[in-house]
């Protein structure tokens, strides 16, 4: 993994802590958003 793929791994995980901090299923959203980065976005 280069360094610009790791930080995008990074930015997407800190902005998906803060998706689910304003979602009303703060659990439910950080779900979604793990299965998204771990199975791609097309799955």
């Amino acid at each position: 993994m280069c360094e610009a793929e790791a930080e995008c791994i990074a930015k997407l995980v800190l902005e998906g802590f803060s998706f689910a901090c304003n979602s009303p299923s703060p659990k439910d959203a950080l779900n979604m958003a793990f299965k998204t980065l771990k199975n791609g976005w097309n799955k």
